[in-house]
């Protein structure tokens, strides 16, 4: 039999980026003796710029990337033949000397941005102590805005075990916490101080970590702060929509896309008085009415920010469509025909957690099965029935941090769950109680087959003053 098309596909952008990383090296070694109008380094720049555009006509961003010493093409591994193997330890040695771990170039890119970028790769002499810092102070000042490179991770975490994956998980929530709140307050006094480009590298490390540890990142967003509620909400609303669009199974741009939706579609809401969202009470006509205007107030401040060349229109579609329901209801009133993939993501995992979290106005949260139970019944309504279907396989039939009584009369709050095709709904429950009612510190499994121990009853966390995030 022949080759498929994914074979074939997957061999071409093999050929595509070897190309690429000869072109590149072609060009900075010639760059390193040539000044920028030398006919040397014109023919070379040429050469590498006709490779950007063959990549460019997949539909694809060119993203070469360091990783364990291999060399990506976006998510392809480049294999190194005998001929190929001195280009790609001089472009893994350049990368690590500047402590550069992926390089991205944006389709909009031109042919003089391609020419300025590689005569200051090649021509820069960096700090060796702190060889990214360096290079990114001279690349900043060069203003090349189609180009994008990120540091080499200083951990890994492909290289970790389960437990250090789980700590930097972890620490990358709280601190992406901490960075939408500088940014949410940049974007509060000026939009135009703020920065796409840092949320999308922010994005990128959350959807690595989900590759990782889907169940523990899903976890997180049991964590509940309602005094820093928009920002802690941005927060979980990007880990379930990225999760979301993982299941759905949506590309690397979608991704993306997503993410830095997820981030900012309440970021209308800095403009909204303090009394107002915090307001025990009712609103008035008035009030709600402000409130409605945050979507497109979100819309109006994204136009304003830096690197708005890279945010697709989808983006700013989410942002202005994220309260309209699938049945065409909710605010503002567009008419619409459908609503955009990424709104359509987005209005699920954006009443989900608000169902889920205190608020001064809204003390009795649902707890996570019943906001499934009831987004579920409105499928079709508020809800795409076939999106809605894949949040409920991606949570789990009991969401993590339900909790629940099992038949041995032990009280458990489930960590992790998984469906698995052939033994039905299994989850990893921590227990708390045992049969007796005494605190304990446990692990235990239940399944639906009755292989180990059954759910009873599920129970409301308030009821019993438990706080269900200490356990994630």
């Amino acid at each position: 039999m022949g080759e498929g098309i994914s074979d074939l596909r997957l061999k071409r952008e093999i050929e595509l980026g070897r190309s690429l990383v000869l072109k590149f090296v072609a060009s900075v070694k010639t760059a390193q003796i040539y000044d920028m109008n030398n006919t040397a380094f014109l023919t070379q720049s040429n050469a590498l710029m006709e490779i950007l555009d063959k990549i460019f006509e997949t539909g694809n961003e060119v993203t070469l990337s360091l990783k364990e010493n291999n060399l990506f093409l976006n998510e392809t591994r480049l294999k190194v033949d005998f001929g190929s193997f001195p280009n790609f330890r001089f472009v893994v040695s350049e990368f690590k000397n500047r402590g550069i771990g992926s390089l991205c170039f944006r389709p909009q890119i031109s042919l003089e941005e391609v020419k300025k970028f590689v005569s200051l790769f090649a021509k820069t002499s960096v700090n060796p102590k702190e060889p990214f810092q360096s290079f990114t102070k001279f690349f900043k000042e060069a203003e090349i805005s189609n180009v994008d490179i990120e540091e080499i991770k200083e951990f890994d975490t492909r290289e970790l075990s389960p437990e250090e994956v789980r700590i930097v998980a972890k620490k990358t929530f709280f601190e992406g916490i901490s960075y939408l709140k500088g940014t949410f307050e940049k974007a509060a006094v000026s939009p135009q101080s703020v920065n796409v480009k840092h949320t999308r590298r922010f994005v990128r490390s959350i959807v690595d970590l989900l590759s990782k540890d889907e169940s523990y990142m899903l976890g997180l967003t049991v964590i509940k702060n309602h005094e820093e509620y928009t920002l802690n909400h941005s927060m979980n609303v990007c880990i379930l929509s990225l999760a979301l669009a993982t299941r759905l199974r949506l590309n690397r741009q979608l991704l993306d896309e997503i993410g830095i939706a997820s981030i900012f579609h309440d970021v209308g809401k800095v403009a909204i008085p303090t009394k107002i969202l915090c307001k025990p009470g009712p609103l008035t006509k008035e009030e709600f009415a402000k409130v409605k205007k945050h979507p497109q107030r979100g819309v109006e401040m994204m136009l304003q920010m830096k690197g708005l060349s890279e945010v697709p229109v989808r983006v700013l579609q989410c942002i202005l469509e994220h309260h309209i329901k699938y049945d065409g209801s909710g605010y503002p009133s567009l008419h619409l025909n459908e609503l955009g993939v990424l709104s359509r993501i987005v209005t699920i995992t954006d009443t989900f957690d608000a169902m889920t979290t205190e608020r001064v106005y809204h003390k009795n949260p649902f707890s996570f099965d019943s906001a499934i139970h009831f987004m579920w019944e409105k499928r079709g309504d508020y809800y795409d029935p076939l999106f809605m279907k894949a949040f409920v396989n991606t949570m789990g039939i009991y969401p993590r941090g339900t909790m629940l009584l099992l038949d041995t009369n032990e009280v458990g709050i489930v960590i992790e769950g998984t469906q698995d095709p052939e033994f039905g709904y299994r989850a990893k429950v921590k227990l708390i109680t045992d049969r007796d009612g005494n605190r304990i510190d446990a692990v235990d499994f239940i399944d639906e087959n009755g292989f180990k121990k059954r759910v009873a009853k599920i129970l409301n966390p308030n009821d019993f003053n438990i706080e269900i995030s200490k356990y994630f």
